[in-house]
C-alpha cells in the first residue's frame, strides 16, 4: 500500500439489502477521499458452506414462508447459552477467514455491518493487529438484537437516540463508543416537486391525476404481495378504476409469475410489474401510499420521501422497533390482513387531508442521511 493511503474492509452478509446497501452507499461517500479505498467482503468465506446456507438461505426462507421458525429463533437467541453456541461456531472458521484477509490485504480499519461476523473481526484483530480500529454499525435502528453487543470494545455506530440509551443502561456499553447519525439511506430518496412527479408519471404511463399505490419489500419482495394483489383485483369498488397499483417482486421470481397471470386475467386493473429495480426513489415519489414490510431501510427511504406507509408484515423482534415508529408517530399503520391492507390504502389515496398531514409529520420529524458525516466520522474513529 502506499504510504499514507488506507485500505477499509467493511463486512457484510447476503441477509436482505439492509446490511450491504448501508455498506455499498458509506464505501462510495469515503472513497471520495482519494486516499482511502474500502472493500466490501462477505463475512463468510466461499467455502463456509454451512454458515453461508444457515444465515444467508435460512434467513431468506423462514422470514419469508416460516416467519414463526425464525421468530422462534430469534427468541432463542436471546438465551445466552444459545447465544454463546451460536457465536462459537460463527466464529471458529471465520475469524481465520478474516484474519488472512487482514493479513494479506493490509487493512487499516474494519468496519461490520452484520452481528453474526462482529466476534469473527474482533478475534482477527487481536491476532493480526490490534491497532486496528474496529467498528460496528448496528443497521437495525430501533430494536437491535443483543447478538449485536457481544464485542463490547468496538465503536458502535448506530441510527437513534433510543438505541444509544438502550445500549448504556441495559447493555453497560460506554456512551463514549456509541456515535449516532441518522439512518443509511441514499439522498436521492427525497421528497420532489409535483412537477417532477407528473414527469415521472408520464414516463411510465400513469396519468397526472390518476392515484398510485406502491407495493415494494426491499430486494427479497414482500411476503404475502400475492393475496395483497387479488383482493385489489377482486374489489368492485368504482374507485379503483382511478389507481394504479404498482408492485416490485425484487428477486422473488414466483410471486412475479403469479401476479403476472393476475394482471393478465384482469386487464380491467391498472397493474404495473416490476422485478429488481433501480429507480425506487421515484416510485416512492410517485405513490400515494406504500404498502412494504418492516425493515428499517423501506420504512426510512419512504418517511424521508414523506410518504404514508402500510406495514403488511415484519419480522418478529427486530423489526418491530421501525413498525412502532411510524404508529407512533401516526405517518402509517400495520395491518395484516390483505383486503384490509388495500382498503386502507385506497382510503389514503383519497384522503389529501391525512396525506397532507402525514406530510408535515414527516417534515417535522426530518429524516435525512448524514452520509458525509458518517463517513467523516469513520474516517477519524482510530481506536
Amino acid at each position: 500500500m502506499d504510504i499514507g493511503h488506507e485500505k477499509y474492509l467493511f463486512l457484510y452478509l447476503n441477509t436482505g439489502n439492509g446490511h450491504r446497501e448501508p455498506a455499498r452507499i458509506l464505501k462510495n461517500e469515503i472513497e471520495k477521499n482519494p486516499k482511502i479505498k474500502v472493500v466490501l467482503v462477505n463475512g463468510f468465506a466461499r467455502f463456509q458452506f454451512v454458515a453461508r446456507f444457515f444465515f444467508e438461505k435460512g434467513y431468506h426462507t423462514t422470514t419469508a414462508i416460516m416467519p414463526s421458525a425464525y421468530s422462534a429463533f430469534y427468541d432463542m437467541m436471546n438465551i445466552q447459552f444459545f447465544l454463546n453456541i451460536c457465536k462459537f461456531f460463527c466464529t471458529f472458521i471465520t475469524k481465520r477467514y478474516i484474519a488472512h484477509l487482514l493479513k494479506k490485504e493490509k487493512f487499516t480499519k474494519v468496519v461490520s455491518f452484520h452481528f453474526a461476523v462482529s466476534p469473527a473481526a474482533y478475534y482477527a484483530i487481536k491476532k493480526i493487529n490490534p491497532q486496528i480500529p474496529f467498528i460496528v454499525d448496528i443497521t437495525d435502528p430501533f430494536t437491535a438484537h443483543k447478538a449485536w453487543f457481544l464485542v463490547p470494545n468496538a465503536q458502535f455506530i448506530v441510527h437513534s437516540e433510543q438505541l444509544k440509551n438502550e445500549m448504556i443502561f441495559s447493555h453497560k456499553i460506554k456512551s463514549e463508543k456509541i456515535h449516532v447519525f441518522p439512518f443509511i439511506i441514499d439522498n436521492k430518496f427525497s421528497e420532489i416537486t409535483p412537477q417532477k412527479i407528473d414527469k415521472i408519471k408520464k414516463d411510465i404511463d400513469i396519468l397526472p391525476n390518476q392515484k398510485v399505490i406502491l407495493i415494494a419489500g426491499g430486494g427479497e419482495g414482500l411476503s404475502g404481495v400475492v393475496k395483497i394483489v387479488r383482493s385489489f383485483v377482486q374489489l368492485k369498488d368504482e374507485k379503483t378504476n382511478d389507481v394504479v397499483l404498482i408492485v416490485v417482486c425484487g428477486r422473488n421470481f414466483t410471486s412475479f409469475k403469479i401476479i403476472d397471470k393476475i394482471r393478465k386475467k384482469h386487464k380491467n386493473k391498472q397493474i404495473k410489474l416490476y422485478g429488481f429495480v433501480n429507480n425506487m426513489d421515484s416510485l416512492i415519489n410517485i405513490a400515494d401510499c406504500v404498502i412494504t414490510k418492516g425493515g428499517a431501510s423501506m420504512l426510512m427511504q419512504v418517511s424521508a420521501c414523506c410518504k404514508p406507509v402500510i406495514f403488511s408484515t415484519y419480522i418478529h423482534g427486530q423489526e418491530k422497533g421501525n413498525v412502532d415508529f411510524a404508529i407512533q408517530n401516526k405517518t402509517g399503520w400495520f395491518i395484516r390482513k390483505a383486503e384490509k391492507v388495500i382498503d386502507k390504502a385506497l382510503q389514503v389515496c383519497f384522503d389529501e387531508k391525512l396525506k397532507s398531514e402525514i406530510k408535515s409529520k414527516l417534515k417535522s420529524i426530518n429524516i435525512k442521511s448524514d452520509v458525509s458525516g458518517l463517513a467523516t466520522k469513520i474516517i477519524d474513529i482510530n481506536d
